[in-house]
């Protein structure tokens, strides 16, 4: 089946000479890149190991792999997921039997003909532009590293660095970070950012080389850590805008944060940040061509097919994408290891998130009650959490616009005049 629209009848002894001769036939129909799914009956037919213990064992110079190069292919070992390449062709096999569906949402979960996998398939290619293959990570890392380039010469960043040991770090705020006083208010509503850290990513500066010495002179357009002394934060209505951390003394934090504590020493709002020292490079948005890729494929996914159950399962891999292929870079076994990356991300997306609740709290005087990663809770006496949000804050309950919100659930008080949830 070729994406699922055309069935070729498979000539008598097409598979006796293995998978390296059955893709060579199949190269034409490709561009640059490609999915070749082999179910089970085509992989028995072509000798292949049919489990992932099977797989594990093809490598080096086995039987199998040397016959796949006897036709031109460039390969390593045989997975679930296997790469092979041939003059200037890169061609993605998925060995159905063993591949774990828990890993596969574009898998069509009717066995009878799969065509709904290819077709899938199919169109996660078309709207991203890049082949799938792997995990949602692996495929979002491709469609990442193959947007991602640097100044007017198109440049690949530096993918995984010499890490100096930084022991920087950056987390969500957490509903044990904080907890606001009672309001006496009736109900809390939780408001939760679409696909935030995508959001983010489009956003954060990012330092695309090594990382090295800086100095203490902070500059916002600088990416990586620095090490600050930093005052206490003693505001209860609303979370440490320098986020939580169990480390005591100076710590290592992201340009975001530092740059949200800047603005807020000038607004005299703040004691003061000292730095003394740093590990940066000068930086840019390099994620935003990924991060708009993201938005507007999820955006297309829906209008570019008459099956509705392959957008579903496009756009479930879209959803899985953006959170799993972010979260990557801090995987040293990733290709691309770039922590710094994850880390300042996080700190973009948390530090918008605080410069809304403040301004909400200042013109407002409406504190949030406890946050949750990209979900905020309010009090109010309105039952309706749409009628309750906030002013200012632009509700899309479609989830198509990146980091706006959408009313995601309410609690009701359990005794009147306390809180919700304490």
């Amino acid at each position: 089946m070729t994406d699922g629209e055309v069935i070729h009848p498979v000539p008598a002894g097409v598979y006796e000479p293995g998978l390296g001769a059955v893709l060579a036939r199949l190269a034409d129909r490709f561009d640059d890149e490609g999915v070749v799914m082999v179910d089970l009956d085509a992989a028995k037919a072509m000798r292949l190991p049919t489990t992932r213990d099977g797989l594990a064992a093809v490598e080096g110079d086995h039987d199998l792999l040397r016959e796949i190069r006897s036709d031109g292919w460039e390969v390593r070992k045989l997975t679930d997921w296997t790469t092979l390449r041939r003059e200037g062709l890169v061609l993605r096999v998925g060995l159905l039997p063993a591949i774990d569906p828990a890993t596969f949402p574009l898998l069509d979960p009717d066995p009878k003909d799969g065509m709904g996998t290819l077709t899938s398939l199919a169109l996660w290619h078309r709207v991203t532009g890049s082949a799938y293959h792997g995990t949602t990570g692996i495929a979002g890392t491709a469609v990442l590293s193959r947007l991602t380039r640097v100044g007017t010469k198109k440049m690949e960043p530096t993918w995984k660095p010499k890490i100096e040991l930084v022991p920087g770090f950056e987390d969500d705020y957490h509903a044990d970070h904080f907890r606001a006083p009672a309001s006496g208010m009736r109900f809390a509503h939780a408001y939760d950012a679409n696909r935030a850290y995508i959001a983010a990513a489009a956003n954060a500066i990012l330092a695309p080389w090594q990382l090295k010495p800086g100095g203490t002179a902070f500059d916002p357009k600088l990416g990586g850590w620095w090490l600050c002394e930093l005052s206490p934060w003693n505001d209860k209505r609303i979370p440490d805008p320098a986020g939580y951390s169990a480390a005591k003394g100076p710590r290592w934090i992201s340009t975001a944060t530092v740059a949200l504590l800047q603005d807020l020493t000038e607004q005299g709002v703040y004691g003061g940040v000292t730095i003394k020292d740093s590990r940066v490079s000068q930086g840019a948005e390099l994620l935003r061509p990924w991060a708009w890729k993201m938005r507007d494929a999820y955006a297309a996914a829906a209008g570019a097919t008459d099956d509705p159950r392959d957008a579903d399962r496009v756009l479930k891999a879209l959803k899985e994408a953006g959170r799993k292929t972010l979260g990557m870079l801090a995987s040293e076994t990733n290709w691309i290891y770039r922590p710094d990356w994850w880390f300042s991300i996080i700190a973009t997306d948390r530090a918008n998130r605080w410069r809304k609740m403040w301004r909400t709290g200042r013109e407002e005087n409406r504190w949030p009650l406890w946050v949750d990663v990209d979900n905020v809770w309010y009090a109010s006496d309105i039952e309706d959490g749409i009628a309750a949000i906030p002013a200012g804050w632009s509700l899309d309950p479609t989830g198509m616009k990146l980091g706006a919100y959408k009313h995601k659930a309410t609690r009701k008080s359990r005794v009147a005049g306390t809180e919700v949830g304490r």
